[in-house]
């Protein structure tokens, strides 16, 4: 009896230490790939063919330079640089939508091993439970058997100390098991708010994309009211020559052309910002 009370106190007294953490197979092999991705380092040979080849932005900027170099009077040279800078535009636009779509595939797939791992810690959460209530149950049982058969109280004992230490093994393994998920778990959650700080910026080079979009517009209309302005030069002038005729034409021709550009650049911009209204939309709801 005196014994029985020594394993009861102990139980009592016992703390419950956190289990060692080790994460699977397949977690490793995916964080060693983000790892491996966001700790990518060029080789000399790659940054030197990266610092070689012209970039979207560095075209941009040096189309854009040419653009405010040009005389007042070359419109067709003007027209030209602001058609190249709609393309160059459209392109990087293009290029941020693809970065974003990729973003929110692995953005899912996290959040879906999240769930996953937070089933997993409910799961093995109950069972831990229901082995320490089994626990309880079956010490309560071994006293009652003491007090009803006291002769039987040393081979008794020796059943329910092996059976004890049995299930004593089950709990340990079980929170174990336990620390590990909740390891994971945060993992992913860690993850899961580096994607959002991703998406974030993504967000951010969308709306500097849109001001420089207006910026063009702006810059097209200038354009424009220097080619009013021209053609009432032309009216006043009553009309130099054929050959002057036929270039303003064809400045006129390239002119609708830019507007055209432009329109299908403004469309593209409107169903980009209702795209990221919705997706704002989402984030926003439970």
């Amino acid at each position: 009896m005196t014994e029985n009370r020594k394993l009861d106190d102990k139980k009592k007294t016992r703390k419950i230490l956190k289990p060692t953490i080790a994460g699977t197979k397949a977690s490793q092999a995916r964080a060693k790939a983000i790892n491996a991705q966001i700790h990518d380092r060029p080789t000399p040979l790659k940054r030197k063919r990266q610092a070689d080849a012209p970039t979207l932005s560095s075209t941009y900027k040096m189309t854009a330079a040419g653009l405010k170099e040009r005389p007042s009077w070359d419109l067709r040279g003007k027209v030209a640089d602001m058609t190249q800078l709609i393309e160059l535009n459209n392109q990087k636009l293009d290029e941020l939508r693809k970065f974003k779509r990729e973003l929110e595939i692995t953005k899912d797939e996290k959040e879906s091993q999240e769930k996953e791992a937070i089933q997993k810690a409910a799961q093995l959460r109950t069972e831990l439970q229901e082995m320490e209530r089994a626990h309880a149950i079956n010490r309560e049982t071994i006293h009652a058997s003491q007090r009803i058969e006291y002769q039987k109280l040393e081979d008794d004992q020796l059943h329910y100390t092996r059976r004890l230490t049995t299930i004593e093994i089950e709990v340990a393994d079980a929170k174990r098991k336990l620390g590990s998920e909740m390891t994971q778990l945060e993992h992913v959650r860690l993850e899961n708010d580096t994607l959002k700080a991703s998406i974030q910026s993504i967000s951010t080079q969308f709306e500097t994309a849109d001001q420089e979009s207006r910026e063009l517009d702006k810059a097209i209309e200038t354009l424009e009211r220097s080619i009013r302005q021209k053609e009432e030069e032309n009216e006043t002038k009553e009309r130099k020559t054929e050959t002057i005729e036929f270039t303003v034409q064809q400045l006129q021709a390239q002119l609708n052309e830019a507007e055209t550009d432009r329109s299908r650049l403004l469309n593209k911009i409107r169903d980009l910002e209702v795209k990221v209204s919705k997706k704002s939309i989402k984030k926003g709801q439970p």
